[in-house]
């Protein structure tokens, strides 16, 4: 049949202390991913998010550029 998928790209909750409250999404797809986060970030703009594939960081809604404003 066919052969392993890769699920890379995860969108984690992160808690103040640094550690990952929940998991929004994990998916093999970059677009799925960035959707996921959007999404996410629109539901809990409070919450500090991140889009990751592997152990890069890819958004951020903790940065400026993630909120689309400047520090």
């Amino acid at each position: 049949m066919g052969g392993k998928i890769e699920l890379d790209f995860k969108v984690e909750q992160w808690s103040e202390r640094d550690v990952i409250e929940r998991v929004f999404a994990i998916c093999d797809r970059a677009d799925v991913g960035l959707a996921a986060f959007e999404a996410s970030v629109a539901a809990y703009p409070d919450k500090h998010i991140t889009l990751r594939h592997g152990a890069r960081v890819i958004r951020d809604s903790g940065s400026a550029k993630a909120r689309g404003s400047a520090r």
